[in-house]
């Protein structure tokens, strides 16, 4: 009976020495079959020394939201745009020349107009007494965070938070006349 054990024992081993070598020795011809992926491996690198700080200037006037989120105003696409507006700003807003106002006012000509222009349009106090345009900064900081921009707005849109969106949508109303 002892012998019948170690017969079992020694060819459970030379079975799993076997299977072993069998994919070791063959594993690359499975692993190169069409359609196979490579496993890529990670190279690590050891961590760069973070260079020394040297005094920065003050910026002029305080960067705009894009500007810290390193996304010019300016660089966004109006076709991308468009489907945002569609999306989450369509529900309130016409974009049609002399299309009707919803909640909202129609925005066909907005960018570089001046603030509460529409005069078909019942604006918030804050809004008709903030004065100046719509120019590219003050609707990426109104769009930023509506409420902050203008206090007392009746635009209840919490605001884009990501920057690209922002631009995009930007460049969209850009494309609107004006």
């Amino acid at each position: 009976m002892a012998g019948y054990k170690i017969s079992q024992i020694l060819i459970s081993l030379v079975g799993a020495v076997a299977l072993v070598l069998f994919i070791n020795v063959y594993g690359d011809l499975l692993y190169g079959l069409p359609g196979a992926e490579p496993i890529e491996t990670a190279e690590v690198k050891p961590a760069k020394a973070a260079p020394e700080a040297s005094p920065a200037k003050a910026p002029e006037t305080a960067p705009t939201p894009t500007q810290v989120a390193d996304v010019s105003p300016d660089a966004g696409d109006a076709d991308s745009g468009a489907s945002i507006f569609k999306k989450k700003c369509k529900v309130c807003h016409t974009t049609e020349q002399g299309g009707a106002n919803k909640v909202g006012p129609n925005l066909w000509g907005v960018s570089g107009a001046k603030m509460a222009l529409n005069e078909k349009f019942k604006y918030s106090k804050g809004l008709s007494g903030k004065g100046g345009t719509w120019s590219v900064q003050n609707l990426d900081e109104f769009l930023t965070k509506p409420k902050d921009f203008i206090k007392g707005t009746k635009m209840t849109f919490s605001g884009f938070k990501k920057a690209q969106e922002r631009a995009d949508v930007i460049a969209y109303l850009k494309s609107l006349g004006g």
